[in-house]
């Protein structure tokens, strides 16, 4: 089967408002404590960098969305004959999040573009590949650009291509890592998260998470995403977010509320003033692997 084409979908476009306040309750909801990003008049007070992460969820809401369905998300799934792309059973696979340009700290409202960019199969699931990029309504500056993997359950085997392979974070083989931050979450982390735009009730109703399959609600992944890039920022960029360049890593087990996130990290290379970390995240109670693959890039 020739890939899928997606040359007929549009960009959808659509808004993303926030305020300090909203920048503030997602730097609470992954844990973060310092003044600077959690009081509005603290002297070296700055959106934590990867907050424009949420975009995809909150959209210009200030409310509770009640349906992860009508999140900006897109909406028009390419049409393959005799296969049905059901996006309510997606899971996260893989976020790639780079800041091109801080977002305005007074907070705002700016352009949210969605696209699709590739559908793939892989048996019992097919793989959706989707980019957003924040920009400027006026002079079109692009803020931040976010690409995300996600995996449909059950929407597979229709003998679609396999996703292209991408360039492998590895980390070195036998050897220690030369950081380790151990972060403890709380049994409220979830409860806090979904603040800032992401209503799933797989985080909070016990009973929605157990038909899903899990003992309790869990963590949200771009929680844990937070999480692991609080970890990069003071490990090696001495917490300065304006030496944030990008974050990305791959979601392979749920975490939940109240476990000790252990984010181990390893200095690849340094070049071009840019300081490239690779980065595994386990839950130290249960010594399981949650997000692997990652690689985080800060100023020098």
């Amino acid at each position: 089967m020739p890939p899928i084409d997606l040359s007929a979908l549009p960009v959808e476009r659509s808004k993303f408002a926030y305020t300090r306040r909203d920048a503030i309750l997602y730097a609470i909801g992954i844990g973060c404590t310092e003044l600077k990003y959690t009081y509005e008049n603290d002297q070296e007070w700055a959106l934590f960098p990867t907050y424009g992460i949420v975009a995809g969820h909150k959209g210009d809401s200030f409310d509770v969305i009640n349906s992860p369905l009508k999140q900006s998300s897109p909406t028009r799934l390419p049409a393959i004959p005799g296969v049905t792309l059901d996006r309510t059973k997606s899971v996260d696979g893989e976020r790639t999040f780079e800041v091109l340009k801080p977002l305005p700290k007074e907070g705002g409202v700016l352009e949210f573009e969605h696209k699709i960019v590739g559908v793939w199969d892989v048996g019992t699931a097919a793989v959706l590949d989707t980019q957003f990029t924040l920009i400027d309504p006026v002079s079109r500056t692009p803020y931040v650009r976010c690409l995300s993997s996600l995996f449909l359950r059950g929407s597979g085997g229709f003998g679609g291509q396999r996703p292209p392979k991408k360039d492998a974070v590895e980390v070195p083989k036998g050897k220690e890592p030369d950081r380790v931050v151990e972060l403890k979450t709380g049994r409220d982390q979830a409860t806090l998260y979904r603040l800032s735009g992401d209503y799933n009730p797989l985080h909070i109703d016990p009973v929605h998470a157990s038909k899903s399959g899990f003992k309790e609600p869990i963590l949200h992944g771009l929680c844990t995403f937070g999480f692991a890039s609080r970890a990069i920022l003071q490990s090696w960029a001495n917490n300065d977010s304006a030496r944030f360049v990008s974050m990305k890593g791959r979601f392979s087990s749920p975490v939940y509320c109240g476990e000790t996130l252990v984010v181990e990290m390893w200095k690849v290379k340094e070049e071009e003033g840019l300081l490239y970390v690779a980065y595994t995240v386990k839950v130290k109670e249960r010594s399981v692997v949650v997000m692997s693959g990652g690689l985080g890039v800060v100023r020098a």
